[in-house]
C-alpha cells in the first residue's frame, strides 16, 4: 500500500471504481479493500487524533460519519449494476459462469464483490419494466489486466423500477427493483420435531444435472476439441447431484 490514510467514509465517496479496482486519491496506487466497513483502521494515528481531539467532538464526528455511511452502504445494496445477454440466467436457480472483460463490466465485478456480491441479469438492453435475475456471485478470480471470471447462481427474478446509465462507469447500466435485495435471511428452516419435505427441490436438481449431462454428452460427441467444455459441464452436475439430500431419493435413472 501507498501509506496514505484517509477517513473511511471519505475514501468511499471519493474513490470511484474504475475497471482495475479503486486508486489512493492521493497519489492514484491501487487500493485493495475487500471490505470497505470492516477494514482495519490505522491504530497509531488514531490513537494520535483521540491525544488532541477534544472526546466529545469525536463521538459527535463518529456518529455524523456512521448514519453517513450507513445511507450509503443502503445506496449500495438498494441499487445493483446490471449485466445484458440473450441467453444467460433465464431462471432462478441456474448456475451463472462468466467472463468480464469489458470495462464496464470488470467495474460491475469489482463492486459487487466489495458490497453483497449481486448483480442483475437481464435478457436485453435493461428498461424500466424489465425482468431480471439477482445473480449471487460465489467466485471471482481477477487477471492481472482487469479480466474477471466468476461462477454464480441466480436466486430471483425482479422487476426494474428505475434504470440508469451510472455516470463515470463507461456505460454500466444501474437499478432499482421491486424486491428487497439487502436481505440476506436465511430461508426458514423446518418446524421442530418435523423433517423437511425435500422432493420438488431434488426433482428440480436433478432435471438440471441430467439436462447438462446430456448436453455435454451431445458437445462431446462432435470431438476432443469440446473436452474442456464436457468437464466443466460434468462438474456442474456433480455439484447439483451432491446438493440433493441422501434421503431424499432418485427413482428415475439418468
Amino acid at each position: 500500500t501507498c501509506g496514505h490514510t484517509f477517513c473511511r467514509l471519505c475514501l468511499l465517496q471519493s474513490t470511484r471504481l474504475a475497471p482495475d479496482g479503486r486508486s489512493c486519491p492521493e497519489c492514484r496506487a491501487s487500493v485493495d479493500i475487500t471490505d470497505p466497513v470492516g477494514h482495519a483502521s490505522n491504530a497509531q494515528l488514531e490513537a494520535r487524533v483521540r491525544e488532541v481531539v477534544p472526546e466529545a467532538e469525536l463521538k459527535a464526528r463518529a456518529e455524523a460519519d456512521a448514519e453517513k455511511l450507513k445511507t450509503f452502504l443502503h445506496e449500495q445494496q438498494s441499487q445493483l449494476p446490471v449485466f445484458y445477454m440473450h441467453g444467460v440466467a433465464q431462471q432462478p436457480g441456474q448456475n451463472v459462469r462468466l467472463h468480464f472483460f469489458e470495462p464496464r463490466y470488470r467495474i460491475l465485478i469489482r463492486n459487487c464483490w466489495e458490497g453483497n456480491r449481486r448483480f442483475i441479469c437481464t435478457q436485453r438492453e435493461p428498461s424500466s419494466g424489465c425482468v431480471g435475475l439477482v445473480v449471487q456471485v460465489e467466485h471471482a478470480a481477477f487477471l492481472p489486466d482487469g479480466r474477471a471470471n466468476i461462477q454464480g447462481r441466480a436466486v430471483e427474478a425482479v422487476t426494474l423500477k428505475r434504470v440508469w446509465v451510472q455516470d463515470g462507469t463507461q456505460g454500466l447500466y444501474y437499478a432499482e427493483t421491486d424486491g428487497s435485495l439487502a436481505s440476506d435471511a436465511a430461508p426458514p428452516g423446518p418446524e421442530p420435531g418435523r423433517s423437511a419435505a425435500p422432493t420438488q427441490d431434488a426433482a428440480a436438481a436433478a432435471a438440471r444435472a441430467k439436462n447438462l449431462l446430456r448436453a455435454a454428452i451431445q458437445e462431446d460427441n462432435r470431438g476432443w476439441g469440446d473436452f474442456f467444455l464436457y468437464a466443466t459441464a460434468g462438474q456442474m452436475a456433480l455439484r447439483e447431484l451432491d446438493s440433493v439430500p441422501a434421503h431424499a431419493g432418485m427413482a428415475e435413472r439418468l
